[in-house]
C-alpha cells in the first residue's frame, strides 16, 4: 500500500507514535496525517515505557512543548534500541538533536 507521500507500507498505514500532551498533537496533526494515509498514535509524556512494546511503530516523533528532556531522551533511547527512526518535531536542529557524536555544521566547534 503505498500514501499520498509515497510511503511504502506492507499490510496497512505507516504508523507514527508521537510523544506529546493534548497541546502538542492537536486534531490538526491528527486530521493531517489521517489525509495523508497515516496512523498516529499518542503517547502521554507519562507513558513514554509503553513505546518498548507497542508494536507496530514505523517512527517516532517528540513533541518539544511540555515534554521534559528526560522523557525525550528516554523515547529516543527506546527508539534507537528498537531500531525506530526518530526526531524531535519542534526542535531546530531535528533530526539531528539527539545522540549526535558529532557537532552540527551550524554548531561552533
Amino acid at each position: 500500500m503505498r500514501n499520498r507521500l509515497g510511503a511504502v507500507k506492507v499490510g496497512g498505514a505507516m504508523c507514527i507514535a508521537v510523544v506529546g500532551n493534548e497541546q502538542t498533537v492537536g486534531w490538526d496533526w491528527m486530521t493531517a496525517a489521517a489525509r495523508a494515509g497515516f496512523d498516529m498514535r499518542m503517547v502521554h509524556p507519562a507513558l513514554v515505557t509503553t513505546l518498548e512494546d507497542m508494536e507496530g511503530v514505523d517512527a517516532l516523533v517528540i513533541g518539544c512543548e511540555g515534554v521534559s528532556g528526560e522523557v525525550q531522551e528516554r523515547a529516543m533511547e527506546i527508539a534507537s534500541a528498537r531500531g525506530i527512526p526518530s526526531m524531535c518535531a519542534n526542535c531546530p536542529a531535528a533530526p539531528f538533536c539527539h545522540g549526535m557524536s558529532k557537532p552540527l555544521a551550524t554548531e561552533k566547534i
